[in-house]
């Protein structure tokens, strides 16, 4: 973590390419910035090892390097189980190779090419956000984790279930209430969760959250009411743990980030002795109020000289006393106050006495003879004055007022419980007076704005909605507000509105508002419950793409495509059966389909009428001849719930012109015969029961008894494959594609094949057809072909990617060079002059072997091969070679001109070259040889990679290359210190005398 700029650790990059210029500069253009530490390696087999032994923050590869390419060491990494962010950094710009990247785990893809200081930049931010999307990720769980420890030790008992009704979340506090743990309970369904609590499996509360009837939910609980999508609920209960307990329960639904229920929740409270105080708050208050409807409040009278007084049977009976159980007297009344109160209580009326001005009241508390204290609201008045204007006398009364105490108790908790509710609801509570001025907030708005409640109060409307929205909502309140004042009251409003959160951006969250009223019913501030919806606005947006891209499907449709109820009433048609019918949509719709066409009832033979019937698809074919065409009908039910037809997709195909040309395949018959193409029939289980001649004369028979009967699988060099050919036309009614078999002498045979199932009338199938060309040659033409591509296209990409390397590094180079000044010039001059030359031999390879396969391979005399690179100037010796003939790429001259090069080039000290030629196995094996010092093991294979080597490093590997046009193998497998051997096998049939 990144706590301030002093505290940055750099990003630690492994750069990974196989060009060590294009290395160097890239790490001096990512490091420039000081936010980055590159650690660079050649090869594949580098990098693993250097990942074993260091950490990285991220990985920069190229794609196309020797050994191990970047997609395979991306996937070796994601297969060990190592999620590093990945960059695929190439010239490789293909399609499929970006999309292999994507899927194979690569975060990036960047094609190199163009301004470096561009590409390097547009790397480095890759780099940058490839590392902070995994801190996001990091965050993001244990964000979630916290969430999890929240709700498992939130102070009520709290359970979840998904929409199956499988436990996903059993905190502490309901394991506390129930004795079960949450590892006995979560994963459980089937109600197991009702049975701690009823003794049975049934549903409870958190099932009931999606049902809108409100008959049902009371005849599960008495006391029910729903609050937005939310249910509360009490119910009394002999359990958990066996004894008697009455619970309040609130269930709300679970939504995913598209708004869609995917659970619920419920949180349970333990109110029994809540509601038992309530009820004997409720007795209580029952015997005031009986009390009072019988007497007055209590009176008393103090003579103050004295201390003597008199209390009504009122005053003793409020306090649990016989009238005069006790003497009347100010000792006794103070006796009986509150230690608490009474100091303050004999202060307030000595004040009073005092002053000597107007009436008192006071409240104290006062112990009844049962020991319990009241609460007494005192009033009294001076009533009686001596000549020098004393107080003689105070006459009161008290009233009994407890209840209205503890009310007001009840009060206080109640409104803390609210704001306390309310400051932890996920939906965000906002109050706003009649001016439209935000009052109060509750704390949710910064999940839902990312605004505090300081920022968001001091907000005016139009810094909170977007200009649309904004327009909306001052509409709607000023109508309400209308209406209000023309006495009419307004009730709940919902709005759906884009609100501005603090980054800019915006979100859709839906408001229900309501008018908060005074006792008169005066409307004094807005209640607004806000909660976001986003994703249910966007699915609705897509919603609305979808139906007219479907409106648009059907519109481009050809054919005549219409809905219909299963009684033929049509609901509508695409455009083209509107045109096709020559009618409106007004004018069709509510009409039976066969009305349409002027009929009175449905036609003789009707897709529709089958389909309801059977339930399935069918499909007819008839002439119409109202519409004078023949169509093909095809009616498709769609089911509901309860597998009834609710209605019929019909699709009418106008197949009035394959009719007429079946009419005319009888004059085509005729033309089978004459046909070049070989035509064949079989019975369903492929034995021959007709062939043209053509495809007697292609399999070398001389006439139709040779093949009549004869099952056509043994014709096929591999009868497996025939049985699938066969398999795959009984099945699909058709099947295409190239065999190889084998002709009346023997001799293989390579035909293009097409084949079909033919039918009956009734559709029964009868016979298989096929038409086949014999393609024998071509094939042979077309692999040689694309043995020649695939190396032109290897050659022509391998010379592609090591330009734009240099070239890349050049324009690197060049730009270091204008930034930089003094002898740092020099080197960078020097690595230029090095890559311009290695483009002019790239070019100078490109332009000597442009040729290879372009001309088809050709049957060469080998005398003909070896005498035109036997220029004396070391004796060349044959062996057995002189009478033979090699089928290969005419390029196989350059092979020899190669092989005689790298002999004089690198063979020192060598005096002669001998030849051999010898058959083995079928094959024709060609040994060149000479004398000289040999190649070491280490790179007996490696001489024929490309680039290898102290000239071009392309000889050895086009020699390969060439030979391997035609199946030509090659490879060194000398003794070091006794000579070069070179050995080349010629494939059977590639060679002969």
């Amino acid at each position: 973590m990144r706590e301030t700029e002093a505290e940055a650790v750099p990003i630690s990059v492994l750069y990974v390419d196989d060009e060590p210029a294009l290395l160097e500069i890239g790490k001096l253009f990512i490091e420039q910035s000081g936010d980055n530490s590159v650690t660079t390696a050649l090869d594949a087999e580098e990098a693993i090892r250097l990942i074993d032994d260091q950490h990285f923050d991220v990985i920069v590869s190229d794609y196309q390097m020797p050994g191990m390419n970047g997609i395979a060491f991306l996937k070796h990494l994601r297969q060990s189980g190592n999620t590093i962010p990945f960059i695929i950094f190439t010239g490789r710009g293909r399609e499929e190779v970006v999309i292999e990247a994507l899927n194979s785990g690569a975060d990036f893809y960047l094609q190199k090419g163009g301004d470096p200081r561009s590409q390097f930049a547009e790397l480095t931010n890759m780099i940058r956000a490839a590392v902070s999307r995994i801190m996001a990720e990091k965050l993001t769980k244990e964000s979630e984790k916290r969430l999890y420890d929240i709700i498992q030790f939130l102070p009520d008992p709290t359970f979840a279930i998904d929409a199956e009704g499988i436990v996903i979340a059993w905190n502490q506090a309901i394991e506390e209430m129930t004795g079960i743990s949450a590892k006995d309970m979560v994963g459980k369904g089937d109600y197991e969760y009702a049975i701690p609590f009823y003794g049975e499996r049934r549903p409870i509360l958190i099932d009931l959250v999606s049902l809108s009837d409100e008959d049902l939910l009371h005849s599960k609980y008495a006391s029910i009411r729903r609050e937005g999508d939310t249910l509360i609920a009490e119910t009394s209960l002999p359990r958990p743990l066996g004894r008697y307990a009455i619970l309040a329960g609130k269930a709300s639904p679970l939504y995913d980030e598209n708004g869609d229920i995917v659970g619920s929740i419920e949180t349970i409270r333990d109110i029994t002795e809540q509601r038992h105080s309530e009820e004997a708050l409720v007795e209580s208050e029952e015997r005031y109020r009986l009390t009072l409807d019988a007497a007055n409040d209590g009176i008393w009278d103090w003579d103050i000289a004295t201390g003597s007084a008199f209390f009504s049977p009122r005053w003793y009976s409020m306090l649990g006393y016989e009238p005069g159980e006790m003497p009347g007297s100010y000792a006794n009344w103070r006796a009986l106050v509150h230690p608490d109160d009474v100091e303050e209580a004999e202060a307030y009326i000595q004040n009073h006495i005092r002053e000597g001005k107007g009436n008192f009241q006071l409240e104290f508390r006062m112990q009844t003879k049962d020991g319990g204290w009241r609460w007494i609201l005192a009033r009294g008045k001076i009533i009686g004055r001596d000549a020098e204007g004393r107080p003689l006398r105070l006459l009161g009364t008290h009233t009994d007022i407890t209840e209205r105490k503890e009310a007001e108790k009840a009060l206080q908790k109640s409104e803390r419980l609210y704001r306390l509710i309310t400051e932890n609801m996920t939906e965000t509570i906002s109050i706003m007076n009649l001016s439209l001025s935000f009052i109060y907030i509750s704390p949710s708005i910064e999940s839902l704005r990312g605004l505090t409640v300081q920022e968001a109060l001091s907000q005016p409307l139009d810094f909170v909605l977007a200009p649309e929205s904004l327009m909306i909502a001052r509409q709607t309140f000023h109508e309400a507000l209308e209406r209000e004042a023309s006495g009419e009251p307004v009730g709940v409003v919902s709005l759906d509105l884009e609100t501005y959160r603090k980054d800019g951006t915006t979100i859709w969250v839906n408001n229900t508002m309501t008018f908060l009223r005074d006792s008169d019913g005066v409307a004094t501030a807005i209640l607004i419950v806000g909660r976001d919806v986003t994703k249910r606005k966007e699915a609705e947006l897509e919603a609305e793409r979808n139906n007219r891209l479907i409106e648009a499907m059907l519109d481009g449709i050809p054919d005549i495509v219409g809905l219909q109820l299963p009684d033929h009433t049509i609901l509508r048609y695409n455009k083209a059966g509107y045109e096709i019918l020559g009618m409106t949509p007004d004018e069709a719709r509510g009409k039976r389909c066969y009305e349409l066409i002027g009929r009175i009832s449905p036609c003789e033979i009707c897709a529709t009428s089958k389909a309801v019937l059977s339930k399935k698809q069918e499909k007819v074919e008839r002439y119409i001849p109202e519409l004078g065409m023949f169509m093909e009908c095809t009616s498709n039910p769609v089911l509901d719930e309860n597998q009834e037809i609710e209605l019929i997709i019909e699709v009418l195909h106008d197949i009035t012109e394959r009719k007429i040309s079946e009419e005319q395949l009888i004059l085509k018959d005729a033309a089978i015969e004459a046909s070049l193409n070989g035509l064949v029939i079989t019975d369903l289980s492929g034995g021959i029961t007709y062939a043209n001649p053509a495809f007697l004369a292609m399999w070398g028979a001389s006439d139709q008894d040779e093949a009549i009967g004869r099952s056509i699988l043994s014709l096929w060099t591999a009868e497996e494959s025939g049985r699938e050919i066969a398999d795959a036309i009984l099945g699909t009614g058709r099947w295409s594609g190239e065999v190889v078999g084998k002709r009346k002498d023997g001799s293989e045979i390579v035909v293009e094949l097409a084949t079909t199932l033919v039918r009956d009338a009734s559709g029964t199938p009868i016979a298989m057809m096929g038409s086949c060309i014999d393609i024998t040659w071509r094939k042979q033409e077309e692999r040689a072909l694309q043995r020649a591509n695939k190396k032109l296209q290897i050659l022509s990409s391998v010379t592609r990617h090591d330009i734009q390397n240099k070239i890349m590094a050049i324009d690197g180079y060049i730009w270091l060079k204008r930034e930089q000044e003094g002898e740092q010039q020099d080197t960078f001059l020097d690595d230029i002059e090095k890559a311009v030359k290695s483009i002019e031999r790239q070019i100078e390879f490109t332009r000597e072997y442009e040729s290879l396969g372009v001309q088809s391979p050709t049957w060469l005399p080998f005398t003909a091969l070896i005498k035109a690179v036997d220029d004396g100037e070391l004796p060349i010796i044959r062996h057995l070679c002189d009478e033979l003939i090699v089928f290969a790429d005419p390029m196989i001259q350059k092979v020899f001109f190669n092989l005689m090069e790298n002999t004089i080039r690198h063979a020192e000290g060598a005096s002669r070259v001998e030849i051999r030629c010898e058959e083995q196995k079928g094959q024709l094996v060609i040994t060149w040889e000479d004398d000289g010092p040999g190649i070491p093991d280490s790179e007996k294979e490696r001489i024929f990679e490309r680039g290898f080597g102290k000239n071009t490093g392309f000889g050895l590997f086009l020699v390969r290359e060439i030979l391997a046009i035609t199946g030509i193998s090659i490879e060194e497998n000398g003794k070091y210190g006794e000579g070069a051997r070179f050995e080349m096998r010629v494939p059977e049939g590639g060679w002969r005398k």
